[in-house]
C-alpha cells in the first residue's frame, strides 16, 4: 500500500531507512534525533514524501525536502526482503506525480558514482546528469609545511550574517544539503568561522557540528594560495573535537579546489552525481501512467 510520510511515525520511518541502508556501501547509523536533524535541515516535507506499507511496516521510501517549487530527495530506500519486486519504480513514479500536482518544477539528488542499480533507477525515471561531486575525509594536518602562520579567525558572526557576502566568494554552488537554506536550518549547530580585510570578508568555513562536515569554505581570489583556507578550516577542528571532519560534494570540475583539499589533508573516498529532473505536465501523465 502506497501513503504518504505524514501518516507515519517517525520512528517507524528512521528503523525503515536503518534496513534499507543496512547492506549499503556506506551504512546509515544515525540515532532518532540524528535522522530527525538531518531531515529538518534538508527541508523534509512529510506530505509530499512517499512511502510504501508492507503489513505495518515500511518497506520503502522517498523522503523529499522542499523549498519553494525546487523539491530534493532527501533519501530513497527499499528492505533487503522486499526488492527486484518494481517497487522502487513505482514508488518514484508515484511520488513525482504528486509533485507534479503539487506545483514542483523541478527534483534533484545525488548518489554514489558506481552505485549501478540506483543510477539505473533514476535514470529509468527521467533523471539527467548535472555534475559529479567528490567526498573527502579530512585528517590532522602536516604543521611543518611552509604556509604563513594561520590568519586571525572570527566566529562573531552568524550564517544569517555572513551568507549574502560569501555567495560572492563561491566558485560554484553548493549541493542541496549544504547550501545557504541548509545551513539556516542548522541553526546552533553550523559554526561559522570568518576573516576579514578592511571590514570585507575575505574568506569563511562553516561547519556542521553534528556529523562533522564542513558544508562551505571558500576565500577571496586575491587572498587563495597564501594559507587562508587552511586556517580557516584548522580553525574548525576545535568546535568538533575527537572526531575526523569531512568535505562532501565539491564539485570535481574545480581542479583547484580538489588540490586545495588534498593540501590541507583531504583524502578522497568516494564520487556522486548530482542528478536533476524537470517536473512538468507532460511528465506527471507519463508517470500517472507508470
Amino acid at each position: 500500500m502506497f501513503a504518504t510520510a505524514a501518516d507515519q511515525r517517525p520512528e517507524d520511518l528512521h528503523q525503515a531507512m536503518l534496513g534499507a541502508f543496512a547492506d549499503y556501501p556506506v551504512p546509515m547509523k544515525s540515532d532518532l534525533d540524528g535522522f530527525m536533524n538531518m531531515l529538518a535541515q534538508r527541508s523534509f516535507d512529510p506530505d509530499l514524501s512517499r512511502v510504501v506499507l508492507a503489513g505495518n511496516r515500511v518497506a520503502a521510501f522517498w523522503f523529499v525536502g522542499r523549498r519553494d517549487t525546487a523539491v530534493y530527495l532527501i533519501t530513497s530506500g527499499c528492505t533487503p526482503e522486499h526488492r527486484r519486486q518494481g517497487l522502487s519504480h513505482m514508488l518514484g513514479a508515484r511520488c513525482m506525480a504528486a509533485l507534479t500536482e503539487a506545483g514542483m518544477t523541478s527534483l534533484q539528488l545525488e548518489v554514489i558514482s558506481d552505485n549501478a542499480p540506483a543510477l539505473s533507477l533514476y535514470r529509468s525515471l527521467g533523471f539527467i546528469e548535472r555534475r559529479r561531486l567528490g567526498c573527502f575525509t579530512l585528517v590532522a594536518p602536516d604543521d611543518t609545511d611552509d604556509d604563513p602562520a594561520p590568519a586571525a579567525i572570527a566566529f562573531d558572526q552568524s550564517w544569517q550574517d555572513v551568507m549574502q557576502s560569501a555567495r560572492q566568494l563561491r566558485d560554484w554552488e553548493p549541493s542541496w544539503q549544504h547550501d545557504d537554506g541548509s545551513i539556516l536550518a542548522a541553526g546552533d549547530s553550523a559554526v561559522c568561522a570568518t576573516h576579514h580585510d578592511q571590514g570585507e570578508l575575505s574568506g569563511y568555513a562553516v561547519l556542521l557540528r553534528t556529523p562533522g562536515v564542513i558544508a562551505q569554505v571558500a576565500v577571496h581570489p586575491a587572498r587563495r594560495r597564501n594559507g587562508l583556507g587552511k586556517a580557516l578550516v584548522q580553525s574548525l577542528r576545535e568546535h568538533a573535537p575527537g572526531r575526523p571532519l569531512r568535505i562532501l560534494n565539491a564539485d570535481a570540475s574545480d581542479r583547484s579546489f580538489t588540490r586545495f583539499v588534498a593540501r590541507i589533508g583531504g583524502t578522497h573516498f568516494l564520487d556522486q552525481f548530482e542528478l536533476v529532473k524537470k517536473l512538468d505536465q507532460a511528465s506527471a501523465s507519463t508517470t500517472c501512467n507508470t
